[in-house]
């Protein structure tokens, strides 16, 4: 009786755990997509083949000014643009 008691324990311990470890990864994923600080984040981690002057928004509904990509020795600049996307559209 004691090693089924056991075994719940730790079921539920390891539940517990997983569900924690979803509202984590979805509350930084939330995070990125939908917020500014989030955008800012993800950009200072972008390769160094990428400047942009000024951005504003979030990753999913933004605009910039001043972009360069530098890609196999081709430098691309675009004055400005927008940029709004969705994950669902991505999928379709």
């Amino acid at each position: 009786m004691s090693d089924v008691k056991t075994r719940m324990k730790v079921l539920r311990g390891l539940g517990v755990l997983l569900l924690i470890c979803v509202a984590v990864i979805v509350g930084i994923a939330t995070w990125l997509l939908k917020t500014e600080s989030g955008l800012r984040f993800a950009l200072n981690r972008a390769p160094e083949l990428i400047a942009v002057e000024q951005i504003d928004g979030t990753i999913s509904d933004l605009s910039f000014s001043n972009l360069s990509v530098t890609l196999d020795g081709a430098l691309i600049k675009i004055k400005s643009g927008k940029l709004k996307w969705t994950i669902p559209d991505l999928l379709s």
